[in-house]
C-alpha cells in the first residue's frame, strides 16, 4: 500500500475457501483479502476454477460458493468453519457485500463451440473466436453477469494453452482462462462519505485504465493478465 493511502486502511481480513473434491481439497477454490480504504469497501478474489470444456455451471457453482462462503463461521454443509492461519471467520463480512469486488485469476472460461473431429483451432482470427467466448455469453443464475459483475473489452490473445517457451498447443482449443471480473456498487456509507464532499452530486467512480496479457514463456502454459483500475475515492485523510 502506498505511504501516503496506508493511514486509510482499515478492517483488514481474508481467507480462503477450498471447492475441489466436495469443499475437501484445495486444489480449487478462491483466496481473499476484504479491507476499508477511507469509507470504501473493498474486496479481492483470485480463484482457480474447475476446468474442461462443458464444465460451465460447475465454474458457476464454484464462484458462487466462494463467494457466499468466504469470511464466514459456517460451510456450505453447516459445518464449522473454524479461525485458522489469521482467517478470523467471523460472519461479519460477505464478499457480495463490498463497493467494490474484484474476481481474477484462472477462471478457466472455454470457448463453447463444436469442432469437427479431430481439430482444436477455431476458423477465422481470434477475435472471431471470442464471440464463442463462455464468460461474454453467460447468462443465468449465478453468472458473473448476473452478479453484476464487468469486465474490460478483451482485446488481447487467448490465455490458454502455450507450450512453453513456444506459441498455442495444437493439442487444445485455446481459450481466454484468466481474467479480471469487476463489480462495483457503493453502499450508503460510501455514498454518505461522498455527500459530505463539497462536491454533492460526487460518486465513487472505478475506471479501466488497462486490461492486458503477458509473456510467460518457459515457466506455464497460461499467459498472466492484469488491470489496472483507476477509483475515484471518497474523502481520504493525507498522509503528513
Amino acid at each position: 500500500v502506498s505511504a501516503h493511502l496506508s493511514q486509510n486502511i482499515g478492517e483488514i481480513d481474508c481467507d480462503r475457501v477450498k471447492t475441489g473434491i466436495e469443499g475437501l481439497g484445495g486444489n480449487k477454490g478462491g483466496v481473499c483479502v476484504r479491507f476499508l480504504c477511507g469509507a470504501m469497501s473493498m474486496c479481492f478474489v483470485n480463484v482457480h476454477l474447475p476446468s474442461g470444456t462443458g464444465k460451465e455451471e460447475d465454474r458457476k457453482e464454484h464462484l458462487h460458493e466462494i463467494l457466499s462462503y468466504a469470511f464466514q463461521g459456517i460451510s456450505r454443509n453447516g459445518s464449522s468453519r473454524q479461525p485458522k492461519n489469521g482467517f478470523h471467520r467471523a460472519s461479519v463480512y460477505r464478499g457480495l457485500e463490498h463497493d467494490l469486488l474484484v474476481v481474477l485469476g484462472d477462471t478457466n472460461s472455454r470457448l463453447v463451440l463444436e469442432l469437427p473431429e479431430g481439430e482444436t483451432l477455431p476458423k477465422g482470427p481470434p477475435e472471431a473466436w471470442l464471440l464463442c467466448d463462455e464468460l461474454i455469453n453467460s447468462r443465468g443464475p449465478r453468472s458473473a453477469r448476473s452478479m453484476g459483475f464487468r469486465e474490460a473489452e478483451v482485446t488481447f490473445p487467448p490465455t490458454y494453452k502455450y507450450i512453453p517457451g513456444g506459441g498455442l498447443s495444437s493439442q487444445r482449443t485455446p481459450a481466454w482462462c484468466d481474467r479480471v471480473l469487476f463489480r462495483h456498487e457503493p453502499s450508503a456509507s460510501s455514498r454518505a462519505a461522498v455527500s459530505d464532499n463539497e462536491d454533492e452530486n460526487a460518486e465513487p467512480t472505478v475506471m479501466v485504465v488497462d486490461y492486458d496479457s503477458y509473456p510467460l514463456k518457459f515457466t506455464s502454459d497460461h499467459r498472466p493478465v492484469a488491470c489496472t483500475l483507476r477509483v475515484g475515492m471518497p474523502q481520504l485523510s493525507q498522509a503528513d
